[in-house]
């Protein structure tokens, strides 16, 4: 059938029933076709793969079956980066009782660019788009879970928005990352990860304000109502298998009731499932600041802090040196300033990529030197710098004695007393909430960790100690023994 239509006049009843009737034919044989054609796996709009972190591409898994032997003899692949061909295969089809598998994989490598991958059908030359999405791309995947820190806000500054950041939710499917609730901190650790090592980055953020970690925890009863089970489910969908890295950030939740072994056991019981679940290679932890939501106990940040040293997997970012209301942070010398340094620390240990001073300063050892001064040691820094007064920070454990004044020497910081103590047994660093510049931080502006009663060294000290103790734990020594290894590149000073 032949038709011509002048479209700016009024059509006849009979062109209309026979453009119908064409239009009909069309959609029907067109249906009837792919009908024919079932898709088991092939990617999604805006979809992002998870890299191999040693090869730096991922393979993306194309697979079907075809149930009519005279419908095509062959089916191809094509990927497309930008307008230009990157790939291209085909694969003859091989029918059995009227049916045939295919299979294709596809090794795309991670950089910023969007790529299209199309499916077609063959017969007699002619092909048939069977299947296609667009600004497909490998990358890496980072979860962030935790408490209203976490949740940072929920959106992320127009800023550090960019179209190699996505995200998957059930609203939206794969997408860009403005339509997620990545927080204003993971937004910004996406950002960094894309313009600074051309990787594109999806974040799953999994947060849940006020909750204590047992929330958190991997359920064995009624798992699908549980914020473990509700985050596997949504990697699932989107067919995610693997991560890079994940970040938590919680312990406010805990501050009143825990202990620092109760909490690292919960800690450990959850990096448990990540690792069975995800395959994660580093996880990190942002320090709580102590006090933060008016919680009162100062176990939760030292078991993060010990899980750091711990933990070979594990990595923390300090918290202070940064504004804060009293909960939370705001966006500019906060959660940006946090994303920031995650950011940099993820680049030594990811990318491979080391500017130096990228680590939390953290306390190795104390020594008290006299009965009026203690000098205190930290690693992972070249040098230490002050701002403000920062010595009302300091406590000294079971005793009244306050910090009277300090100085700071290279890595060392030196606490004088307002009186004379002899046998002190713990010191702790619980930095403060608010904004207000007291702090002691790193060359790249990153606070000393926080840190509760940690032992003290009776002077004087004349050898190299090979083995430190740990900080004790908030219980009876008699009943709760910690045993952590120095550090291999800490030497004592004489």
């Amino acid at each position: 059938m032949c038709f011509s239509f002048n479209l700016g006049s009024a059509l006849s009843s009979t062109q209309l029933r026979e453009w119908f009737l064409l239009v009909g034919l069309f959609i029907f044989f067109s249906n009837t076709l792919l009908a024919q054609v079932t898709i088991q796996q092939f990617p999604r709009d805006h979809q992002l793969y998870q890299r191999d972190l040693s090869t730096n591409t991922a393979n993306i898994p194309i697979e079907g079956i075809i149930d009519r032997a005279e419908l095509y003899t062959s089916v191809a692949v094509k990927v497309y980066q930008s307008s230009s061909i990157f790939f291209q295969q085909s694969a003859t089809l091989n029918f059995g009782r009227r049916r045939a598998q295919f299979s294709f994989t596809i090794n795309l490598p991670a950089e910023l660019t969007n790529f299209s991958i199309e499916l077609y059908g063959v017969r007699d030359g002619q092909q048939v788009l069977i299947r296609r999405a667009e600004k497909i791309v490998a990358g890496d995947v980072i979860l962030i879970n935790g408490q209203s820190n976490a949740e940072a806000l929920s959106s992320g500054k127009p800023i550090d928005y960019d179209e190699f950041s996505r995200s998957y939710t059930a609203n939206f499917g794969w997408n860009y990352i403005k339509y997620s609730s990545p927080g204003l901190w993971g937004t910004r650790v996406a950002k960094n990860i894309i313009t600074q090592q051309g990787i594109p980055v999806a974040i799953f953020n999994q947060a849940e304000g006020g909750k204590d970690i047992a929330y958190f925890l991997k359920q064995a009863d009624n798992p699908s109502q549980s914020n473990y089970e509700k985050l596997r489910q949504r990697l699932r969908d989107a067919g995610v298998d693997k991560v890079t890295s994940i970040v938590w950030f919680q312990g406010e939740g805990d501050g009143w009731t825990t202990t620092i072994a109760d909490y690292k056991s919960s800690f450990q019981q959850l990096q448990q499932a990540w690792q069975q679940d995800y395959q994660a290679q580093f996880t990190y932890i942002l320090q709580i600041r102590y006090r933060s939501c008016s919680h009162t106990m100062p176990y939760p940040f030292e078991a993060q802090r010990q899980l750091a040293v711990e933990e070979p997997t594990v990595g923390i970012m300090s918290t202070t040196n940064l504004d804060h209301d009293g909960c939370h942070f705001p966006y500019e010398n906060g959660y940006r300033e946090m994303g920031d340094n995650l950011f940099y620390l993820m680049r030594r240990d990811i990318y491979g990529v080391d500017r130096g001073n990228v680590a939390a300063p953290d306390i190795y050892k104390i020594t008290q030197v006299s009965d009026r001064e203690l000098v205190l040691e930290c690693n992972n820094t070249s040098s230490l710098s002050m701002v403000g007064t920062p010595w009302s920070d300091f406590r000294i454990e079971n005793n009244n004695v306050s910090i009277s004044n300090g100085l700071i020497e290279g890595n060392r910081i030196r606490l004088f007393l307002a009186g004379a103590v002899t046998n002190i047994q713990g010191v702790s660093y619980l930095a403060h909430t608010g904004s207000a510049a007291d702090w002691i931080f790193n060359p790249n502006g990153i606070g000393l960790l926080q840190f509760y009663n940690f032992p003290v060294i009776p002077a004087p000290v004349s050898e190299v100690v090979e083995t430190l103790p740990t900080p004790v734990n908030e219980e009876p020594l008699d009943r709760v023994e910690i045993e952590t290894n120095l550090p291999t590149d800490c030497n004592a000073i004489s």
